[in-house]
């Protein structure tokens, strides 16, 4: 299968979510992370705050047990198709 070189990744999200028990939300706050978008795009995006979509991510931190951002991109790309 081809696939398009600037396509944001397809992350297989209820493989994230079931594996780390993230909440729907954190799952999609992760994976637009991953997409590339900022904090600020992302609360934008999904009419959040951006300390709230910081608490998703802080949540989503713990439970994947990284410190940072470049390390959760990294882990939520693992679970792509």
């Amino acid at each position: 299968f081809l696939k398009e070189p600037d396509a944001p990744p397809r992350i297989d999200r209820p493989a994230l979510s079931d594996t780390f028990g993230l909440t729907r939300r954190e799952c999609e706050i992760v994976c637009h992370l991953a997409e590339g978008m900022g904090v600020d795009g992302i609360a934008g995006h999904l009419g959040l705050r951006v300390g709230t979509v910081r608490q998703n991510l802080k949540s989503a931190y713990e439970k994947t047990q990284v410190h940072n951002q470049a390390a959760l991109v990294a882990l939520a790309l693992s679970f792509a198709r």
